[in-house]
């Protein structure tokens, strides 16, 4: 789940959220985090944030480009506290100096200029697209994005309930056997992340919310009893260790509806979601 893909929440505190992508790859913005001085920050935590990496191309790619993307866009100096975590492999793509900054950039010279040309072509070449650009920082419509951004077109809502269930029966017995459903108490990379997310966002004075929200109901019928008990685990050792909050919705069954596929929150389920931790917010 993707905080910065949820949708409007009404707080009357002051607050911020770390996208859901993986805690390794997005512990490179906690500098920033820190020195907007919010008074709460919620981080998701789910069970699809426990896991090991493993030997993966297409994982190595997707490392590269959120390390490279983010580290183009921080403030230069800011690496001292994550860096140490990064896999040597790793390195190479988050830069820590003007020049290595202007090479990263220019090696995606290229595939920004495949996406400008697809969003203005691809009426007249009748082509698939989908626009989840953003509009300038600061101006009049930023505020508007942050709190309802562009979200993937819908999925499981265009299809009726046997062509759902029928996707199941053919994907989820497999995919229950794979990391994001088999969480881990501690040890992997990205328990490492959150280690130093939540140690220095408490340190700093900030209070810490993790959250992790429900899959579509249809996914619990293939989990084994105690399979998620890593990320139960997990939860448990940061409420005790640095005293984050926990608001734990992931075995709720919320209405299949309210989901775009089996894991991500469709407009219904990201209204809902807004209304629901609004309150909570409010509470704490």
């Amino acid at each position: 789940m993707h905080w910065n893909n949820v949708g409007r929440i009404e707080h009357k505190g002051i607050q911020s959220c770390i996208s859901g992508g993986n805690p390794y790859t997005e512990m490179l913005q906690v500098p920033a985090i820190i020195a907007a001085n919010p008074q709460t920050v919620m981080v998701d935590v789910g069970p699809n944030s426990l896991w090991n990496f493993y030997e993966s191309e297409e994982l190595d790619d997707y490392i590269e480009f959120r390390f490279t993307i983010l580290s183009i866009t921080l403030a230069l100096g800011e690496e001292n506290g994550w860096f140490p975590l990064l896999r040597e492999k790793d390195r190479p793509f988050v830069a820590t100096s003007l020049q290595e900054r202007l090479e990263l950039t220019t090696s995606y010279s290229q595939i920004s200029i495949e996406n400008m040309l697809a969003a203005d072509l691809h009426e007249w070449l009748d082509t698939p697209y989908y626009d989840r650009g953003m509009p300038e920082v600061g101006g009049g419509e930023w505020l508007d994005y942050l709190q309802t951004p562009k979200y993937l077109p819908p999925h499981f809502e265009a299809m009726n309930r046997t062509e759902v269930v029928v996707w199941f029966e053919e994907n989820m017995e497999q995919k229950a056997r794979y990391g994001v459903y088999n969480p881990l108490p501690n040890g992997t990379l990205n328990h490492e992340a959150l280690e130093y997310t939540i140690r220095s966002l408490t340190q700093s004075g900030i209070e810490v919310i993790m959250v992790a929200t429900p899959h579509h109901p249809m996914v619990y019928e293939f989990l084994a009893p105690g399979q998620i008990d890593g990320h139960n685990a997990t939860l448990a050792y940061f409420e005790n260790t640095y005293g984050a909050k926990s608001i734990n919705w992931f075995w709720e069954t919320w209405d299949e509806q309210m989901f775009r596929d089996r894991n991500h929150l469709g407009d219904l389920g990201r209204e809902y979601f807004c209304e629901r931790i609004g309150n909570e917010l409010n509470k704490i």
